[in-house]
């Protein structure tokens, strides 16, 4: 190789790595997911794919079409599982935010949320002990468990905002 070839490319490379770094720098310090922020996230993350296995298993029921056994059990599995790993994830957040008596109460709003969640999966379980689970039954449960969901979410907002956490959005920072 010639030297001007090894030479250039060593400019390249280096002004690549002087860039990349300098977008990097940039980045928010709300982007690094630390300490309560990571629980914050965690638990939302968790909610949202038990909410995507109730919709999913919802929009099967709504053909009116009785549900195979497997899939309401895939989906129950799948539903409860996240839900728990939500609930763990929430259980980890600072004893410092759980003594603000507000967020406290926001907590256990979310808390009381997940737990008629995993009530509604008790449903499920009960059709998937069936050949195949009833429509309107596992549709209903579905909708109460889409609607827990969807009202701890709004909760885990408005604490994340009162205790200035900020949102991430899918790129990693804000």
């Amino acid at each position: 190789m010639n030297r001007r070839f090894v030479a250039a490319s060593l400019l390249f490379v280096g002004a690549a790595t002087l860039v990349a770094g300098s977008a990097l720098a940039q980045r928010p310090a709300s982007a690094k997911v630390r300490g309560d922020a990571y629980y914050f996230y965690a638990g939302e993350v968790y909610r949202g794919h038990a909410a995507d296995h109730a919709f999913m298993l919802n929009e099967y029921a709504s053909t009116g079409e009785p549900v195979p056994k497997e899939v309401v059990q895939e989906h129950a599995a799948a539903v409860r599982s996240n839900i728990e790993a939500s609930r763990r994830a929430y259980q980890k957040v600072s004893a410092a935010a759980k003594k603000d008596p507000a967020a406290a109460a926001k907590l256990k709003e979310i808390e009381k949320a997940h737990a008629s969640a995993l009530a509604l999966c008790d449903k499920l379980d009960a059709e998937s002990a069936k050949s195949a689970g009833e429509a309107a039954k596992i549709g209903a449960a579905c909708g109460g468990i889409m609607e827990q969901l969807d009202g701890a979410d709004e909760v885990h907002k408005k604490l994340a905002a009162q205790l200035k956490i900020a949102t991430l959005d899918q790129e990693g920072g804000k």
